[in-house]
Formats: C-alpha cells, sequence, structure tokens
C-alpha cells in the first residue's frame, strides 16, 4: 500500500511578499542603481571635461577640416618628388603640364636664396629632359672646381652633367684665341615664311637686338629702315663673293650706303640716318668694349670650327664682367641663334639662364630676354630662368615679367624679408606663406602652377645618378 505525498500549497500571504520581492528587485537594478551611480558621478564631477571649450571663428574652423585629396596624382611627367601636404608623389614637369592645358606657358622660373638646391633642380631636370631624346642649353658663369674619379680637376659648377650626358663646354670670351663667336648673319639663324621657306626674318631680329643693345635705347623707325637695308646689301654682296657676311660688311654698308632704296630718300640722308648705328655697332668690332663676341664667323677658340650638335650645351659665360653688357648680349644672341638652329630639331628643349637677375638694368638687354621668352613655344623649348635676389628686380622692369609671365614658379628659401616680400608681390601669394619661404629647408620649393592647381610644398628627390651629378662640394672635401 503506497501513501502519496501532496505538496503543501503556499499561503496568501508569502505569495504576495515574493511577487514583492521580485518587484522590488527589477525597481533596484533598472531604477535605484542608476540614480545612485549618477549621483556619485556628480558628485565626484567626473562628468565635466579635463579642460573646457573655447568659441573658434569661422576663420578658424577650415584648419580643422581634414584635407580632402584625389588618390590618384595626375600624371603630367616624369617623378619629381613629394608633395608634403598630401605625402603624394609629384609626377610633373613643366612641359607636361603645358600639354595637358593646366599651364598656358611652358617657361619656368626658380626662385631663391644661395644654397636652396636651385642648380640642382635646374640640373634634374635637365637631365630628365636629356634622357628622353631632349636638349639643353645653359648660362653659367660660377667658377668651381671639381675632380672626378681619375683625379683630374675640371671646371664649372655644369661639369659633371654636362660629361655625364656627353655635352660640350663652351667658353664665352672676348679674345677670340680662348672664347667662342656667333655670326649674327649666320645663315643658320632664318626664319620660315608661310611658303615653307627660309628668309633673313630672323637675322633682322636679332641685329635690331645687338644694335639696340649696343645703341642702349630702342631704334626709330628711320634707323630700323636704315640697319634692315644695309643688311639686305651686305647678304648680296658677301653672296656675290661667295663668302658669309658678317657684322663688319653691315656696318660698311650703314656708311656707304648705296641710295636708291627708297624714293625721295637721298644717299646721304640714309647715311645720316645710319650715323647713330655705325658708332654704336663698332662696339662689337676693332677693339670696341663688345668686341669678340659676335665680330665675325661662328667659330670656336682660335677660329676653329665649332657645332651645336652636342644635347647639352654650357656656355661658361665666367670671363665676361656681371651684369655687364657684354654678359647680357652673348646670352641673348646664342638663345636665339640657338632657338633658330632648334627648329627642325625634335623633342625637348631647354634654356637655363642662370643669375637671370643680373642683366636687370643693362640697357635693353632686359627687353631682348623677354621677347625670347615669348619665342620659345615656336620652336618646342621652355626658358627656365633663376633669380637670387628678387628684390634687386625693379617692380615694373621686363625681367620681372620673367617671373610673373611663367605659370610655374618653384620658390625656394629666402632668408630676406626684402627678398621674400618681392616673391609675395611679384606672385599674389597668401600672406599666410612669409614664414614658411623665409623657413623652407634645403631641397623644398613652393610650387606655383598656373590657376587651375593648388600650391603645394615639393621636396625634391634624387636618383643616386642625379645625385653625383648635382654634388658641387668637391673644393671642400
Amino acid at each position: 500500500m503506497t501513501t502519496e505525498t501532496k505538496p503543501r500549497r503556499k499561503s496568501a500571504a508569502k505569495a504576495a511578499g515574493g511577487r514583492m520581492g521580485k518587484w522590488w528587485r527589477r525597481s533596484w537594478y533598472k531604477v535605484g542603481r542608476g540614480r545612485l551611480l549618477r549621483s556619485v558621478v556628480r558628485l565626484a564631477r567626473w562628468h565635466e571635461t579635463a579642460q573646457r571649450g573655447t568659441f573658434a571663428s569661422t576663420r578658424q574652423t577650415p584648419a580643422l577640416t581634414p584635407i580632402l585629396t584625389d588618390t590618384h596624382p595626375i600624371p603630367a611627367g616624369p617623378p619629381l618628388g613629394v608633395d608634403l601636404l598630401t605625402n603624394q608623389a609629384v609626377l610633373e614637369n613643366c612641359r607636361g603640364l603645358y600639354q595637358g592645358g593646366f599651364v598656358t606657358s611652358p617657361n619656368e622660373a626658380i626662385v631663391g636664396g644661395i644654397g636652396t638646391a636651385k642648380s640642382t633642380y635646374a640640373k634634374i631636370n635637365l637631365l630628365r629632359s636629356i634622357v628622353v631624346g631632349g636638349r639643353g642649353v645653359v648660362f653659367d658663369r660660377k667658377r668651381q672646381q671639381q675632380s672626378d674619379e681619375d683625379g683630374t680637376v675640371i671646371g664649372g659648377e655644369y661639369a659633371k652633367l654636362t660629361a655625364a650626358v656627353g655635352g660640350m663646354r663652351i667658353r664665352c670670351h672676348q679674345d677670340p684665341q680662348f672664347g667662342t663667336r656667333i655670326n649674327v648673319l649666320d645663315p643658320a639663324i632664318s626664319a620660315l615664311t608661310a611658303a615653307g621657306e627660309s628668309s633673313t626674318l630672323g637675322q633682322d631680329r636679332l641685329l635690331i637686338m645687338v644694335a639696340e643693345a649696343a645703341l642702349e635705347e630702342k631704334l626709330d623707325v628711320y634707323q630700323r629702315s636704315a640697319l634692315l637695308e644695309a643688311h639686305k646689301a651686305a647678304a648680296r654682296l658677301a653672296a656675290a663673293a661667295g663668302r658669309v657676311p658678317v657684322l663688319a660688311d653691315v656696318i660698311e654698308q650703314l656708311q656707304h650706303p648705296a641710295g636708291g632704296e627708297i624714293v625721295g630718300v637721298t644717299q646721304d640722308r640714309t647715311r645720316e640716318w645710319g650715323l647713330p648705328l655705325v658708332l654704336a655697332l663698332k662696339r662689337y668690332v676693332d677693339g670696341g668694349d663688345l668686341s669678340g663676341l659676335i665680330d665675325g664667323e661662328t667659330s670656336g677658340p682660335g677660329g676653329e670650327p665649332v657645332t651645336f650638335d652636342s644635347p647639352l650645351l654650357v656656355f661658361d659665360t665666367s670671363a665676361l664682367e656681371y651684369g655687364s653688357t657684354a654678359l647680357g648680349v652673348m646670352m641673348a644672341v646664342t638663345t636665339a641663334f640657338l632657338m633658330s638652329v632648334w627648329i627642325n630639331v625634335p623633342g625637348p628643349k631647354t634654356v637655363v639662364v642662370e643669375e637671370a637677375y643680373s642683366a636687370d638694368g643693362v640697357g635693353v638687354i632686359p627687353s631682348m630676354f623677354r621677347d625670347l621668352s615669348k619665342r620659345t613655344r615656336g620652336v618646342g623649348a621652355s626658358m627656365l630662368s633663376v633669380f637670387h635676389h628678387v628684390s634687386d628686380v625693379a617692380a615694373g622692369s621686363p625681367m620681372a615679367s620673367l617671373i610673373t609671365e611663367s605659370e610655374v614658379v618653384c620658390v625656394f628659401r629666402q632668408d630676406k624679408g626684402a627678398d621674400a616680400d618681392a616673391v609675395m608681390d611679384l606672385l599674389s601669394l597668401d600672406a599666410s606663406l612669409r614664414d614658411l619661404i623665409m623657413t623652407l629647408p634645403r631641397g623644398v620649393h613652393i610650387r606655383k602652377r598656373g590657376a587651375k592647381l593648388p600650391v603645394s610644398v615639393v621636396e625634391t628627390y634624387r636618383t643616386s645618378l642625379e645625385k653625383h651629378v648635382t654634388f658641387t662640394d668637391d673644393a671642400l672635401l
């Protein structure tokens, strides 16, 4: 016989107490504990930040916005360096920016103080252009001693680059035994007519340039007419004699004009127009202060034949006085000569004018350089002008236009406040960049590229070969 045990039933009071206990527990966990913790936080002041906030204006808030940049930089040339603002590679050069439509001028200006790697930047651009089949010309007046691996002492800042690319060093000297002469009437200097035939237009333009440089003022309409008629007569007589005309032939025709070229103008009147030109052009011949540069046929030292077929031509102008008319004339005439020679040469061409500011204030030389810079596009060339002290260039000078009209400008460190202010004014840079311009490290420059691209801060990178050809401290080792 089995006995069943029935479960004991809870009383109604105990059941109510159990339900009340569960309710209090739920209330404590959900409400009571939270209020207690919040009270502790308030009493301990844990809810306050360690530093109180401050007010910010709309002028300051752009600095708090992260930089938004394209993840794919624009490829407009070989690798140049790194943009220090975005940490992206800079793949461009002036020619590539021009071909891509980002700038409208193929010319470039370099501005900076001494020892800021301006010449290094110019050499890198030359080397990378020559590697792809380009040509380059440099006017260098820095006398330096460097040594190659064999211990042979060689001169010139561009000597290593010249040796690396198989270039040619040409010395400019007023003594024909040491220097190279450029004939302003050389047949190589010509222009192509609309029919594709060569003409003496290029020679006329260059002849007017050297006449204005010697006269130190612009030619009037009468002087220009007398000079061009003398050029025609000199070319005609030289062709009949089977030789190349030279500047002395033009001077002779100015002194003894044939007359009758212009109806109603007598021979004496033509001679009167050309007399100031005779006196000015004689500075280039007969032992004048500008002789030995353009007073004969194009030739090398001692009258030896000279060719300009090398990929790099370095004109050593150290023998010509700094800031002289002779220096400016030689650079302008040689540039015009090479532009005429290059007109049928394919590939990129670069003209580097070191210490371009030295020509400012020398007669009409600044105007000559400005005119030449505007002609570079027609022959597929670009002019790279290097300026050390921008404050030395007058605001209204044609040399200043080489900076303002160059849409690609590289601003290296300017140690002097006057130079920094001059750069700011010429390029219309933001005032916040002034301190940066005066504290830029060596090899870093502010890069201004027309109106379509933002201003950037670029550090130039070099390969092992580029480090070798740009090293110029051999004399200190």
